[in-house]
């Protein structure tokens, strides 16, 4: 169980990490207001509860679900697990990346005017955010690796799984604790990473305009950014927050909650 909640962790955080840089690259380039909806829709995919997240991935592609026939993933696995998983935590990644590079003036982008597209991105912008890269990947994998909600749902075999169901079913207090010790290394180790890391840079008082950075990426890979970060808003924040709002029983049974 140890191991599968290893791999679910390391796969949810893999898939994390890309789409967080990715929306973070569309962000760096986008205009103010369409800035400002992109990154409330990141709130709410950070924001929304896991049971509902997980319900609503159920329905969809469950063994009744209404993209079965479409889509022929099997929810009910590990893949299935970190899929959702990344779907929830990849805000990290763009909010750690996005908020270092929004500090980079406009002379150090000016700085090499070679530095265009895919060597903008390699030579300049990722050494920039590697030190927020590395603690927004250290707290994904934590937060995926103690997530128990996700994984008990869908009937994944994990290790935080197995502790929550020692506890709520056999009330074993001491045992679910002394089990416990691996789910509270990390985050300890995490926190004492965190007393070390240092991810500033220098930033003037004026912000380096979007179109700065839109000019620099190109319309090539901004516009296959945005696409990428489209398809995760829609998958993460837009079509649970609808399913919720218009597709179940949210209205129904409002009066009586």
């Amino acid at each position: 169980m140890l191991k599968n909640s290893l791999m679910v962790s390391a796969l949810a955080t893999a898939l994390a990490v890309a789409l967080g840089w990715v929306v973070a690259l569309w962000l760096v380039g986008l205009r103010r207001g369409w800035r400002r909806a992109a990154l409330a829709l990141s709130i709410v995919a950070f924001a929304l509860p896991a049971f509902l997240v997980t319900g609503i991935w159920i329905e969809l592609l469950g063994n009744a679900g209404a993209l079965r026939d479409w889509l022929p993933l099997n929810i009910y696995s590990l893949g299935g697990c970190a899929w959702i998983l990344g779907l929830m935590t990849w805000p990290i990644t763009t909010a750690a990346v996005w908020l270092t590079w929004r500090r980079i003036e406009r002379d150090q982008l000016d700085s090499d005017p070679m530095l265009r597209g895919r060597r903008l991105i390699e030579e300049f912008l990722y050494p920039v955010a590697r030190p927020a890269l590395g603690v927004a990947i250290a707290l994904t994998f934590v937060l995926t690796l103690n997530q128990f909600s996700v994984p008990a749902i869908l009937q994944v075999k994990v290790y935080p799984a197995e502790i929550w169901l020692r506890f709520n079913t056999a009330y074993d207090v001491r045992g679910a604790l002394m089990m416990s010790w691996p789910l509270l290394l990390a985050p300890a180790l995490l926190l004492a990473a965190l007393r070390t890391q240092r991810f500033r840079m220098p930033h003037g008082a004026v912000e380096t305009p979007a179109g700065a950075f839109r000019d620099r990426l190109g319309g090539l890979w901004h516009g296959a950014a945005g696409v990428v970060a489209i398809v995760t808003l829609a998958l993460s924040a837009a079509l649970p927050l609808m399913r919720l709002l218009f597709g179940g029983r949210l209205w129904s049974d409002f009066g009586g909650a």
